[in-house]
């Protein structure tokens, strides 16, 4: 494992505090019965290097984690530990330089692929209404 950069840190705990808010608020609104917080934006937040504040947030609010009774929560209940997990790969094998092909190579591909997924996730509201 390499030093990161002594801005990564930083960033990192931005992000993850970000998407603990994000999914907290999200609660708070279910629970409230208002408007609520798209799933994509709360899988960007986990997607883009906030999955540590995102897991948190699901495990200690309870929030996102039944897939029995909504089966498209297994996005959420899988997806963020998925997540979790290529990010710790890419942070621990992050190289000095970060301009190493393979390791720039790994993060495109982890953007791509969790970024598509984010983007494409519809929220659930918003299939109501088109139903209506």
């Amino acid at each position: 494992m390499t030093a990161l950069p002594a801005w990564a840190l930083p960033v990192l705990i931005a992000l993850n505090l970000l998407a603990f808010a994000l999914f907290a608020a999200d609660k708070a609104m279910a629970k409230a019965g208002t408007l609520r917080i798209p799933e994509r934006i709360l899988l960007l937040s986990a997607f883009a290097f906030g999955s540590v504040g995102a897991w948190l947030a699901m495990q200690l609010l309870r929030h996102k984690t039944d897939d029995r009774t909504d089966p498209r929560r297994k996005v959420f209940t899988l997806g963020v530990p998925a997540s979790l997990l290529c990010q710790a790969a890419l942070l621990l094998t992050a190289p000095a330089h970060a301009a190493e092909t393979p390791w720039l190579a790994g993060l495109a591909a982890y953007a791509l692929i969790f970024g598509l997924l984010a983007l494409t996730r519809r929220s659930t509201h918003a299939k109501r209404r088109r139903r209506r």
